[in-house]
């Protein structure tokens, strides 16, 4: 049976977070980037998943998305470069799906960011969930005014 993964993105509970799982669209859809190396997907995968990856799996699918993805139970992980055959698999080569959920790197928030909805903890912005915590000092004010 798959990984069960929602059909979005999670992953980010707070402003430190580093990693998310992804199971539909791609990294770049929710603001996220693709996991570069075979080290950055295990680091993703010990953080991610709560047992942890059974298992590294050494073979290519060229139905499968570029990149680091999760399957089965318990996950193995997945790593692959250059694999997924567009030519044969066009929908399948760029895509996270529930079958093969996508670990995929946070980048960093932007010290300051407006909330249009919600509160700062919970506003969506471009893609990503809330992190953020109201201004507290006037100091703090000044700098957000000059950064937004």
């Amino acid at each position: 049976p798959p990984v069960p993964a929602p059909a979005s993105a999670v992953g980010r509970s707070g402003a430190d977070a580093a990693y998310a799982l992804v199971a539909s669209d791609s990294c770049a859809h929710f603001g996220y980037l693709p996991l570069a190396t075979a080290a950055e997907c295990a680091a993703a995968a010990a953080a991610l998943l709560p047992a942890g990856p059974a298992a590294a799996h050494g073979n290519k699918f060229r139905d499968v998305t570029d990149g680091c993805t999760t399957f089965g139970s318990p996950a193995s992980l997945l790593f692959q470069t250059d694999t997924c055959d567009a030519a044969a698999y066009g929908e399948h080569c760029g895509a996270c799906d529930a079958y093969f959920p996508c670990l995929c790197a946070v980048p960093p928030l932007p010290p300051f960011a407006a909330a249009a909805g919600g509160t700062c903890g919970t506003a969506v912005r471009d893609g990503g969930g809330g992190g953020y915590r109201p201004v507290a000092t006037l100091e703090e004010c000044r700098r957000a005014a000059r950064f937004l």
